[in-house]
Parts: structure tokens; C-alpha cells; sequence
């Protein structure tokens, strides 16, 4: 009798440690843009306009977008989108959050190497936080897109959380964008370990100085802001 009761106890300490986590993470359905109903040519593009329901788990709005597939590089898989279709687009999500709880969004950007501008620029939000990005296409390629991995911090103030990706410039070669997650941050900050805070700044683009710096900013709320 005993033996079961321990066992019983461990069975529920196990489901309520996971269902604690489940409430706690935050994370993209369809990250990679991989899956939908694409029925084009999958060695080019497909484009769509505001309101189309293709991407699974994504809303397009603005002036729509390009599912890519096959025309260059994708940072991961298969597929990516470029945010600009004739002019600028976006794709958004709603992701559920805990309020209070502090947050981080990764994405993998490029742009459009085919024509102007050169420089591809973006903004993307979360809830009320908010920061523009920019890419140079200068010397990249389709074969070599130059992906770079950015992220944008933020404190949820709700049990969900409207992330956005907004292109900038009225074009038909706009910024490229692939492989979105987005992670619950403990006070710890696993992704500032092992080196990881060299890859990531705080939301005012500035350094970490070392793994310490980064874990006191995620730690703090975002108050601490990097010294780097």
C-alpha cells in the first residue's frame, strides 16, 4: 500500500510540474511557416492577400505577403515568407501568455535580394512592446541569404499576447523572415548560458556584457537594462 501511495504521489507531482510548465510557456504555432495549403509551384513563390487563411496558425494583413518556397534559401526547413507582396504586409499570431511573466521572441531575418531598397526594413510587436529592425541585402544571394537570428523582449500583461511581424517598405522584394519562436524566461535565463547572451541584446539593440548582465536583465523584468 505504501509503495503505491509513493507512486501515486510521484505520478501527480510529475503531471502537476507539466501542467505548470504548459501554463507558463509561450511558444508560435507554425514557427517555420511549413505548414498550410500551398498550391503553387513549390520551386518559387505564392503570393496572398490580406485576409488569406494558407499559413496555418497566421493572419495576413497590410498589402499581404509571399509564401517563399524554393525561390531562395530558408533559414530552416523548407518555406519562409517575404513580408512585402506589392507593397508592405505582415503576419501575426496570438500567442498564450501568463500576465506578468516575461517573455522572449526569436526570429531569423533576411530580405529579399532580388531589387530595391537594399536595406529591407520591419517592425515587430508583442502586445504594446515594440522595436524596429533592419536588414542589408547588399552581396547576398538567393543560395546565401545571410539569415541573422534577432529578438525582441517582452513583459506579458495578459493571458495572451498578439505578436506581430509588420514590413516597412512598399516594395515587391521585401524583408524575409523565417523559424519564430517564442520562450518563457526564468529568472535564471537558460539562453543566456553556454554563451548564449552573445547572440542577444536587450530591446534598446545594446550588448550583454557577459552571461551575468544578461541574466539580470530578463531576471529584473527588463528593468536592468544591458551594460554592454
Amino acid at each position: 500500500m505504501r509503495k503505491r501511495t509513493l507512486v501515486s504521489v510521484a505520478a501527480a507531482m510529475v503531471l502537476i510540474a507539466s501542467v505548470a510548465t504548459t501554463a507558463m510557456a509561450a511558444d508560435v504555432d507554425n514557427g517555420g511557416f511549413e505548414d498550410g495549403s500551398y498550391t503553387g509551384n513549390p520551386a518559387t513563390f505564392q503570393p496572398f492577400l490580406a485576409g488569406a487563411t494558407n499559413i496555418t496558425s497566421w493572419t495576413i494583413g497590410g498589402n499581404g505577403i509571399d509564401w517563399i518556397w524554393g525561390l531562395w534559401e530558408p533559414q530552416a526547413g523548407t518555406k519562409s515568407v517575404d513580408l512585402s507582396r506589392a507593397a508592405a504586409g505582415s503576419v501575426s499570431q496570438s500567442v498564450d501568455t501568463v500576465p506578468g511573466r516575461t517573455y522572449l521572441v526569436l526570429f531569423w531575418l533576411a530580405g529579399n535580394p532580388d531589387g530595391p531598397p537594399t536595406v529591407k526594413t520591419l517592425d515587430v510587436s508583442a502586445g504594446s512592446t515594440s522595436k524596429s529592425y533592419a536588414f542589408d541585402t547588399a552581396g547576398q544571394s538567393r543560395a546565401d541569404m545571410g539569415w541573422v537570428r534577432k529578438n525582441l523582449a517582452f513583459k506579458a500583461t495578459d493571458t495572451s499576447t498578439m505578436l506581430t511581424f509588420l514590413s516597412t517598405i512598399n516594395t515587391f522584394f521585401g524583408p524575409a523572415l523565417d523559424s519564430v519562436s517564442v520562450t518563457k524566461m526564468s529568472p535564471r535565463a537558460p539562453l543566456c548560458k553556454k554563451g548564449g547572451w552573445r547572440d542577444l541584446t536587450d530591446n534598446d539593440d545594446r550588448p550583454f556584457k557577459n552571461q551575468g548582465d544578461c541574466v539580470s536583465y530578463f531576471a529584473s523584468g527588463l528593468r536592468n537594462k544591458a551594460s554592454g
